[in-house]
């Protein structure tokens, strides 16, 4: 996962994506949210929010007011819990236009009304969803390979 998302370097091979070969960067084509995704702590939430380049729409308002309604836009990164880093890292993954989407342990340090949040938004999600998770989370009617 870490080589598809861009976040180390493959030495050989391709990424074939539904029979697409993938060459530009990961970032025109590749929402991520991983561990190794940092965000610049001495930025505000909005301003993050801002740099992924976020399409804005009713759909990212109405999940903001629900999946970080207890984090303050202005809200510098380097103020947030674990939780609300992440939460605000998996906003900017889920909200690029993209085809691809790359979450690793997206519920960890979620409480459970961002959890149903997230897994309820997910479920609406019409590219192609990639996500390693030890929680038993499940899309069961969008799934069509499950790796276990």
């Amino acid at each position: 996962m870490l080589g598809i998302s861009g976040l180390i370097s493959i030495s050989s091979g391709t990424i074939n994506l539904l029979g697409e070969i993938k060459r530009s960067s990961r970032r025109e084509w590749c929402g991520v949210f991983s561990d190794a995704v940092t965000l610049p702590s001495y930025l505000s939430v909005e301003e993050v929010l801002s740099v992924c380049h976020i399409q804005k729409s009713d759909r990212l308002n109405e999940f903001k007011e629900e999946f970080l309604c207890d984090i303050h836009s202005c809200a510098k990164v380097s103020d947030l819990s674990e939780g609300q880093r992440r939460k605000v890292a998996i906003v900017c993954a889920l909200f690029k236009e993209n085809g691809v989407l790359l979450l690793d342990e997206p519920f960890n340090a979620l409480d459970d009304n961002s959890s149903r949040a997230l897994v309820e938004h997910l479920s609406d999600y019409s590219g192609m969803l990639i996500y390693a998770s030890h929680n038993s989370v499940s899309f069961s009617e969008k799934e069509t390979e499950v790796m276990l």
